[in-house]
């Protein structure tokens, strides 16, 4: 039994951190696109 709880908790989890990661990847590729782009390079 708690081995089917502990691997529903680290599923539940890994969603999660999964889709705060996705997020937060973006949300940089978006910010760093515009800010830290060096000179001369793309």
């Amino acid at each position: 039994m708690t081995g089917i709880r502990h691997l529903f908790l680290f599923g539940l989890i890994g969603s999660i951190i999964a889709l705060i990661t996705s997020f937060f990847i973006r949300d940089e590729a978006e910010a760093g696109r515009n800010s830290w782009q060096p000179e001369g390079t793309a």
